[in-house]
């Protein structure tokens, strides 16, 4: 069943039914014009729509209660980031879902962990902690450059009307920190050392851990300080800078605090590996030499 409201000739409300859990819910869809009719605004209301204050009246719907006031709000942020008063004209509306943007991703990343780590089988008497190693300066070196990297060149992928994949990917990730769809200094400055530095030197690091080059361990450490430093900026400029940059809670677990995790404890483990590797060769050489 579904019900319509016009006003000159603009669409403006849609009143439908969806299943959920078996259960009868209905659901508010409205398109506002305002922006393009690209901004969609999803209100779940309670059977009979008594409990959130809406009701009909002629040709348009009358709101009240909470949910006026959640619109309205997100009418005039015209985008679903934080803070509210953060502008972005222009802005489009994301196309894809959170699962068409993470399965491609996480499928992608499982590839080249897998496709390194069976190639690296065959790169001689290399150590399972080496073949790791491998795998994980391909999969960092290649998240720098290519993911990184659009977000670093493209500094307006979020009014793209035909988005690809990677402009879809930075909208969905701003819902953690909108410092990416702003275009913070800091933020685009570390990504940038991040994408042109580090990515191409962690590409490298696969080779030397391949072809055993006695620069190995000097090359991940300084890469790991890198990473590290670059951790630190990231999340000492977010405190500082008032720190309310997720769309909620759940966004700022998934995406603010865990998407970046590995790139702390790993770079970290890594580093000391390598600082251990460093001081073990000095000895030796400064044995051989008395």
């Amino acid at each position: 069943m579904a019900r319509a409201a016009s006003t000159g000739g603009t669409n403006l409300a849609l009143w439908t039914h969806m299943s959920w859990t078996a259960v009868q819910v209905p659901v508010l869809l409205m398109p506002l014009s305002a922006f393009n009719n690209t901004l969609r605004i999803w209100k779940f209301c309670k059977p009979s729509c008594c409990a959130c204050g809406c009701s009909w009246s002629g040709d348009f719907i009358q709101i009240g209660g909470k949910a006026k006031g959640n619109i309205e709000q997100a009418a005039a942020m015209g985008h679903p980031y934080a803070p509210a008063e953060l502008q972005l004209p222009g802005f489009v509306p994301l196309q894809l879902s959170q699962v068409e943007i993470l399965v491609p991703y996480l499928g992608t990343s499982l590839f080249v962990v897998l496709a390194v780590w069976l190639i690296s089988g065959r790169c001689g008497r290399l150590s399972k902690t080496d073949r790791w190693l491998m795998c994980w300066w391909a999969f960092t070196g290649l998240t720098h450059i290519i993911i990184e990297g659009t977000f670093v060149f493209v500094p307006h992928f979020f009014k793209k009307e035909n988005p690809n994949y990677f402009d879809e990917v930075w909208k969905e990730y701003s819902r953690g920190d909108s410092r990416y769809v702003a275009r913070d200094a800091a933020t685009v400055t570390v990504e940038g050392i991040t994408a042109v530095l580090e990515g191409p030197a962690s590409l490298l690091a696969v080779y030397a851990i391949a072809s055993r080059k006695s620069y190995s361990y000097i090359l991940q450490f300084a890469v790991c300080l890198g990473q590290l430093y670059g951790c630190l900026v990231y999340f000492i400029t977010a405190y500082l800078d008032g720190f309310n940059f997720w769309a909620s809670p759940f966004y700022f677990w998934a995406y603010f605090i865990g998407a970046n995790s590995s790139w702390i404890v790993i770079p970290t483990l890594i580093a000391i590996r390598c600082w251990k590797k460093i001081c073990a060769a000095c000895h030796v050489e400064k044995v051989k030499t008395k």
